[in-house]
C-alpha cells in the first residue's frame, strides 16, 4: 500500500536523514528515483527555508502527531511548491532513535486558487463599498421586488433622506407604492415582464421628480429568475437643462426667421409708404380730390400699423429701435399699472409692491413700458372677469448667483445684481406645452391675438442683456419675472432717438434741368430703389440708382458726380459697410446715409453721416437730406 499509494509518504529521522521514500514522493518532488531523493538532506535542501523544519520537529517530540501544516518545499529543478504535510512519531530501527512518518500532500495549485478567491472576494466587497459610497452620493434608488411585485429591499439617497418614505413603501406591492398613472402602470408592467427575462429602460415620473429607470431580472447560481432588481437616477435637473436648451435654440432659430421677415417686410412697407406719400403730395395740387385722398391716407395709416408689428417682431429679436439711458424702474411701473388697472371690472383686483430704494437700470424707457403693458395686460386677460381675480406686480432687488434657477426659460445672465419686475396673476395658469411655446412669435391663447406680445417681451429682454423667468401650472396662475442688470448711480431721463422725424412742408419740387445736387441711391431691392429715388426727385434732388454695392463703387469710379449717397446695409456680395469704405476711400467728402430695417446697426456701423431706419417717413428723408446735403 506504501508503494502504490498517489500521495506522497516518507519516514525521516530526528536530524533530517530520509528513512525511505515511496514513488508518489520521489515524482512530486522531481527526482528519477528514490536512491536519488534519499541522498539530499531534508532540512538544507528539501525546506525553502531551514529553519521552518525545527518548529515540526519540536511539535513531532512533544505532541507525537502534526495534523495538518502547510510548508513550503524546494523540488529538484528549482520550483517551490507548497505541501501540507500530517506525520506522527515512531522509534526508527537499527538504533536510529526517534523519527517520523510522514504524509505529504502538494497543495499548491489549491492555495493558488484560494488566493485567486480572496483577491477576487476583496475585490468585489471593494467595489460593493464604491458602489455603496457612490449610492449615497447620487440621487439614485436601487430595489428588487419579488413575483408578487412586493418591495424586498431598497435603498439610495432618496430612501435616507426621506425616513418616511421608509416607513410608506416598506412591505407594500409596487402598484400600491407608485399609483395609477400611466407612467406608473407602465413601470408595473416592465417589472412583470422581467419575470420574463425582459430588461427594460424607461422614465417615470414620481413625487414630483423625474426618474431614468432600469428594470432587469435577478438570477440564482443556476441561471432561474427569483426577483427583479430596478435602479433609478433622478434626471429632473438633467431634463430641465435640456428643455431650456432646446427652448433657447428655438427661440434663436425663431429670432433668425423673425427678423428676415421684419427684414422683407420693411422694404415693402418702404415702397407701400413711400408710394401713398408721393400721391398724398400730389393729391395736395387737387384738393377736388378728397377721396381719393382719403383712401390714401387709409393706406398710409395701415402701412404704419403694419410697421408698429415689424418693431414688434424686430423686438423679439432684439434688434429693434433703442434709446438707451439710466431708468427709475419703479415710477415707470407705477405710472404703467395705475393707467392698465383704470376701467377694470370691481371683482378683478390689482397689488402693487414697489420697493422704496431701487438702483436704475440701464435701458429704453418706452421699451421697458411696453414689457410692463404686455405682462400686466396679459395678466389680466389671463382671469375670468365674472369670477374675479388677482393681478399682482412686484419690484425688488436681486442678487443671482451662478448657478441656473429651477423655473428659468432662458438662461439669465451672470451672477451679480438685478432689478426684478414681477407680474403674477391668480388665472388658469399655464401647461408645460403651453410653457414651451408662449415666447414663440404668433403663437397665441387668445381668440383675438396676434401672438408677438410675449415674444416682444423676450426680445427686449434679451435687448438689454437680462433674463426672463417663469413659473405656472394649469389652475395656479402664473408668475413672470424680469430680470434687468442693476446700475449703480443717479437715474437720469432716457435719452431721445438720434434722428427724429420732423414734419415740414413740402416746397415746390424744382425743375428737372435746374437741380444741381444729386444722390447716389443703392439698394438691391428694385421696389425700394425705385421708390427712393421718386422721393429724391420730388423733393427737387437729382436720384443716381445703383442696385447694388458694386455698382454703387463702379460708378464712383467711373467719376459720376453725386453729392451724397444713401446705401443699404443689408445687401448681398457688396453689403453696405463695405460701399461706406469705399467711398470714403475714393469720395472722402461726399456725406454717405446708412438705411436698414435694423435700429442697432446705428451702432454696429461707425463713421456715416446719418441714420434712415425703414420703414420711414416722407418728412423723415426730408428733413435728413436738409440736414446733410442741404437745400
Amino acid at each position: 500500500m506504501f508503494e502504490r499509494s498517489p500521495i506522497g509518504m516518507y519516514r525521516s529521522t530526528v536530524d533530517g536523514r530520509f528513512v525511505f521514500v515511496n514513488p508518489a514522493l520521489v515524482a512530486m518532488l522531481g527526482y528519477a528515483s528514490a536512491d536519488e531523493l534519499m541522498a539530499i538532506d531534508l532540512s538544507q535542501q528539501l525546506y525553502v527555508d531551514p529553519q521552518a523544519r525545527e518548529p515540526l520537529v519540536q511539535r513531532y517530540l512533544s505532541q507525537g502527531v502534526v495534523d495538518g501544516v502547510d510548508v513550503r518545499w524546494r523540488r529538484k529543478d528549482g520550483r517551490v511548491i507548497t505541501v501540507r504535510v500530517y506525520g506522527h512519531a515512531v522509534d526508527v530501527a537499527d538504533g536510529a532513535g526517534a523519527g517520523f512518518d510522514v504524509t505529504a500532500i502538494d497543495v499548491t495549485a489549491l492555495r493558488a486558487a484560494e488566493a485567486d478567491a480572496r483577491a477576487q472576494r476583496s475585490e468585489t466587497q471593494e467595489a460593493l463599498l464604491k458602489l455603496r459610497s457612490l449610492m449615497k452620493q447620487l440621487p439614485a434608488l436601487v430595489w428588487t421586488v419579488d413575483r408578487d411585485l412586493r418591495l424586498m429591499s431598497f435603498e439610495g439617497t432618496l430612501f435616507e433622506m426621506r425616513g418616511d418614505l421608509v416607513a410608506t413603501v416598506a412591505g407594500r406591492s409596487l402598484p400600491e407604492v407608485v399609483g395609477d398613472r400611466p407612467s406608473a402602470l407602465a413601470a408595473v408592467m416592465h417589472h412583470r415582464a422581467a419575470f420574463g427575462g425582459a430588461t427594460a429602460h424607461f422614465e417615470l415620473e414620481w413625487d414630483d421628480k423625474l426618474f431614468l429607470m432600469t428594470v432587469a431580472p435577478m438570477r440564482d447560481g443556476a441561471g432561474a429568475i427569483t426577483a427583479v432588481i430596478g435602479a433609478a437616477v433622478d434626471v429632473t435637473a438633467m431634463r430641465r437643462m435640456e428643455r431650456n436648451v432646446q427652448t433657447t435654440q428655438r427661440i434663436e432659430s425663431l429670432g433668425i426667421l423673425a427678423g428676415g421677415v421684419a427684414h422683407d417686410f420693411n422694404n415693402l412697407l418702404v415702397a407701400m409708404l413711400g408710394n401713398a406719400d408721393l400721391a398724398l403730395r400730389e393729391c395736395a395740387k387737387h384738393p377736388e380730390d378728397a377721396a381719393v385722398r382719403t383712401a390714401i391716407e387709409a393706406i398710409r395709416a395701415a402701412a404704419l400699423r403694419a410697421s408698429e408689428l415689424t418693431n414688434q417682431l424686430l423686438a423679439y429679436t432684439g434688434r429693434g429701435q433703442l434709446a438707451v439711458g439710466e431708468v427709475e424702474i419703479g415710477p415707470l411701473v407705477e405710472e404703467m399699472v395705475a393707467l392698465l388697472a383704470s376701467g377694470r371690472t370691481g371683482k378683478l383686483s390689482l397689488s402693487l409692491s414697489l420697493s422704496p430704494v431701487l438702483p436704475p437700470v440701464r435701458g429704453d424707457a418706452a421699451q421697458l413700458r411696453q414689457v410692463v403693458m404686455n405682462l400686466v395686460t396679459n395678466a389680466f386677460d389671463a382671469l375670468d372677469p365674472h369670477r374675479g381675480g388677482e393681478v399682482r406686480v412686484r419690484t425688488r432687488v436681486v442678487a443671482l448667483t451662478t448657478e441656473a434657477h429651477a423655473l428659468d426659460v432662458i438662461s439669465v445672465p451672470a451672477a451679480g445684481r438685478y432689478v426684478a419686475i414681477e407680474v403674477g396673476d391668480s388665472g388658469i395658469g399655464m401647461d408645460t406645452s403651453t410653457r414651451r411655446k408662449i415666447f414663440d412669435p404668433f403663437f397665441t391663447t387668445k381668440a383675438r391675438g396676434h401672438g408677438l406680445g410675449l415674444a416682444a417681451v423676450l426680445g427686449i429682454v434679451r435687448g438689454h442683456r437680462g433674463g426672463l423667468r417663469l413659473f405656472s401650472n394649469p389652475g395656479q396662475g402664473s408668475v413672470f419675472e424680469i430680470l434687468l442688470p442693476a446700475e449703480e448711480g443717479a437715474a437720469t431721463a432716457a435719452s431721445p432717438p438720434a434722428l427724429v422725424a420732423v414734419p415740414a412742408a413740402a416746397p415746390a419740387p424744382a425743375p428737372a434741368g435746374e437741380r444741381t445736387k444729386t444722390v447716389l441711391v443703392v439698394d438691391d431691392e428694385e421696389m425700394v430703389r425705385e421708390v427712393l429715388c421718386n422721393m429724391i426727385e420730388d423733393l427737387g434732388y437729382r436720384a443716381l440708382p445703383a442696385a447694388g454695392g458694386a455698382e454703387a463703387l463702379a460708378a464712383a469710379d467711373d467719376g459720376h458726380a453725386f453729392d451724397a449717397a444713401i446705401v443699404d446695409l443689408t445687401m448681398p456680395l457688396v453689403n453696405g459697410r463695405a460701399v461706406l469704405d469705399g467711398l470714403r476711400a475714393r469720395r472722402p467728402r461726399v456725406p454717405v446715409i446708412l438705411t436698414s430695417g435694423y435700429d442697432r446697426d446705428r451702432a454696429a456701423v461707425p463713421g456715416a453721416d446719418g441714420f434712415l431706419r425703414k420703414p420711414f417717413r416722407f418728412e423723415t428723408l426730408e428733413q435728413l437730406l436738409r440736414d446733410v446735403v442741404g437745400a
